[in-house]
């Protein structure tokens, strides 16, 4: 089939088709002809199945109106793109769908579309928590877990009251990787420095061999907290005094 340009008594000069038979045919007329014939039908086949929208009752426009398949697996051919196919097997089509305008018509897809979404999150984080159920089963070392059930130990340490040096120590990791893997699971902890009460003896023997500085760091402390432990033990707590 090949293409000329000539004069069409409807539209003027503008391309007309030459079929194998040779006979000639203007593009606009043939385009005009086929969407009289799917107007003809779709009022057909609107009016077969009741002229309004079966959910809201919409009827004002017929451009407005789909046909909707109930199961999307019986289709056999799109409607709106076989307006030439014969009626009663348009009508045999049309028997699997709903008419509805084209508003309820994104509401159905919006819900088909959401719920294949959930369908899919759900099959996705099944998928995850079988994944790590058989990698809790398969791994009996610790060292050899996953950051997954690291971080399960990591919060039972956190929960027995462990600092982070210990919690280090027992699992075997360095404590960037453990402050890692906290922050990646959304972790906020923030340890308890465990602080030793000096006796006053002790005191008495260090604040004249060390300064309050390295005595707060033996005990946890800041030096303030040394100088005031010792006016409570009745102690020198003044670098003249001393």
């Amino acid at each position: 089939m090949g293409t000329v340009i000539e004069t069409c008594p409807i539209h003027g000069i503008t391309e007309f088709s030459v079929y194998r038979n040779g006979r000639k045919r203007c593009k606009k007329c043939n385009y005009d002809s086929l969407n009289k014939t799917r107007k003809k039908y779709k009022q057909i086949l609107v009016d077969y199945k009741g002229g309004k929208c079966e959910i809201c009752g919409y009827d004002k426009c017929m451009d407005a109106l789909d046909f909707h398949h109930i199961n999307p697996e019986e289709k056999d051919f799109t409607i709106s793109s076989s307006h030439n196919n014969n009626i009663e097997k348009l009508k045999g089509e049309v028997d699997k769908c709903i008419l509805v305008c084209a508003n309820c018509h994104r509401e159905i897809h919006y819900k088909l579309n959401e719920e294949k979404r959930l369908l899919k999150e759900r099959e996705e984080e099944n998928k995850k928590i079988e994944f790590y159920k058989n990698r809790e089963e398969n791994f009996t070392h610790r060292q050899k877990d996953s950051s997954f059930f690291l971080f399960k130990n990591i919060v039972k340490d956190i929960e027995n009251g462990l600092t982070k040096k210990e919690i280090c120590k027992i699992n075997h990791i360095k404590l960037k990787r453990l402050n890692k893997i906290l922050v990646d699971y959304g972790v906020s902890y923030r340890e308890k420095v465990k602080h030793i009460t000096p006796t006053k003896e002790e005191l008495e023997k260090l604040i004249y061999k060390e300064s309050f500085v390295t005595i707060g760091r033996i005990y946890n402390m800041t030096d303030n907290a040394i100088k005031k432990w010792c006016k409570k033990y009745g102690l020198p707590y003044r670098k003249k005094d001393i």
